[in-house]
């Protein structure tokens, strides 16, 4: 009876700290319902948002949102920063796996004699426990394995989360020149219908052929239909940036949106110094340095299995009434091989990592001085661009002026507006492309170059 009372006693402790399966089923018709439920003003949105932040959102929700507020929404709803969320957290259970001690074995081998004497017990049981002692620093190495392969899993996510937040920029950039443009070209179409207007008053009285009206008529056509096409680039860009929030586009409905931080552009910066920032802070080339590391670590576990583990323990033995106790001790003879398939395996993968690293490493330095280029260029450009608006702008007040004392027309006010409209748009092109190169640098190193202040809250 104590026999049966200790036997259930160890099967108890071996099965206590066991986990259970727990099923969790996915439904697209669930997972479809919550994705359309998504809002910009939910509870949990506003504690991930104060948690990135690391201050109080109030009012909530913001008046507006700006880039830094709706990249942060991104990243709480965006399923690529929940895999690589995930996939970060398969890293860090690989750290409890290498932390583990081995489990020792029970070992039981029982007997039967047929031919005993009489008054002897025909049963021998044989049986040992064994603890399992590494040697050669293997559990330290696989600990350090883990750990980097963790680091390197948590720095990939944070390499998607710019990613999430670069689509993000871009998709409001986007909304921001088709609205600017949108606007002007508004603009451009009430100048062309008042020209028009002018133009069959002047036909009326003999004062232009029917020509002139009709390429007056035609610039008005063309002015209307690139308003429609850019109104329709409106309703696109609206919907592309609540693709690249991860959010249902009638989450969007009634959100007043920021463009402040798309209206700063820092000076022309030193492609040596940008490249230093890309190569000691770039999520992706850490991320590489510690898949480097791991690959190290792992040669020298392989290396360290050349020398046999021991295992140890207790041994007893029942032979035909006979307690018998003793010593057990096993070890593995390294004599057919010691380990070097693995370790020239584990050689290999090692200075693929670090060919990885390096070809990564130029790529960086390749992008970092080509997005610095043409970031000035870009600059270049826009101050041209600046610099023919601000003598379109100075030329239509001298000509409004003359208008006013009676020395034109408003016919000839009229074009003057126009090349002061066409100059503006070719200005907003110009600036567009300015932070088109600037999202090409930050992109390039995978940080903010323009500081974003969250003032819209």
């Amino acid at each position: 009876m104590v026999r049966h009372a200790v036997a259930l006693a160890l099967i108890l402790a071996m099965t206590a700290g066991c986990t259970t399966f727990r099923d969790e089923p996915i439904s697209p018709e669930t997972s479809a319902a919550a994705f359309e439920a998504r809002r910009l003003d939910s509870p949990e949105l506003k504690t991930f948002l104060e948690a990135g932040l690391h201050r109080e959102l109030a009012p909530w929700p913001p008046k507006a949102w700006g880039l830094d507020l709706l990249a942060l929404a991104a990243c709480h709803y965006h399923p690529q920063v929940k895999v690589a969320q995930a996939k970060w957290e398969v890293a860090e259970a690989g750290i409890v796996t290498a932390r583990e001690w081995l489990n020792p074995t029970l070992r039981l081998t029982p007997q039967y004699v047929t031919n005993t004497a009489g008054g002897i017990s025909p049963w021998i049981v044989a049986s040992s426990v064994r603890a399992a002692i590494e040697t050669a620093g293997k559990r330290g190495y696989r600990i350090a394995r883990a750990q980097n392969l963790a680091t390197a899993a948590r720095l990939n996510m944070a390499t998607v989360a710019w990613q999430v937040h670069s689509r993000a920029r871009t998709s409001l950039l986007d909304l921001y020149a088709a609205l600017h443009t949108e606007s002007l070209q508004q603009e451009q179409v009430q100048l062309q219908k008042q020209t028009v207007e002018m133009q069959e008053n002047q036909l009326q009285r003999g004062e232009i052929s029917q020509l002139v009206l009709s390429q007056g008529r035609i610039s008005l056509d063309q002015a209307r239909l690139s308003l429609i096409q850019t109104s329709k680039r409106v309703a696109e860009d609206r919907a592309a940036l609540a693709a690249a929030l991860a959010l249902p586009e009638a989450a969007l409905n009634g959100i007043d949106l920021s463009f402040t931080c798309l209206e700063k552009a820092p000076p022309s910066l030193p492609a040596l110094e940008v490249r230093k920032a890309a190569l000691w802070s770039r999520p992706d080339v850490l991320s590489s340095l510690s898949d480097y590391q791991a690959a190290q670590s792992a040669l020298q576990l392989e290396i360290a299995k050349q020398y046999p583990d021991i295992s140890l323990g207790p041994a007893y033995e029942f032979d035909q009434g006979q307690n018998e106790w003793g010593i057990s001790l096993a070890v593995t003879l390294p004599v057919l091989n010691q380990n070097q398939g693995p370790i020239a395996a584990a050689e290999a993968k090692r200075q693929e990592a670090a060919a990885r690293f390096y070809d990564l490493q130029i790529s960086v330095i390749s992008q970092v001085e080509q997005a610095a280029t043409g970031y000035a260029k870009a600059l270049d450009v826009l101050k041209v661009a600046e610099s023919i608006l601000a003598q379109r702008v100075a030329q239509e007040r001298a000509t409004q002026r003359q208008f006013e004392v009676g020395d034109i027309s408003r016919l000839e006010l009229l074009t003057v507006e126009l090349d002061r409209n066409a100059a503006s748009l070719s200005r907003l092109q110009s600036f567009v492309g300015v932070q088109q190169a600037l999202g090409t640098l930050e992109d390039a190193v995978m940080r903010l170059l323009v500081c974003e202040d969250s003032t819209e809250s």
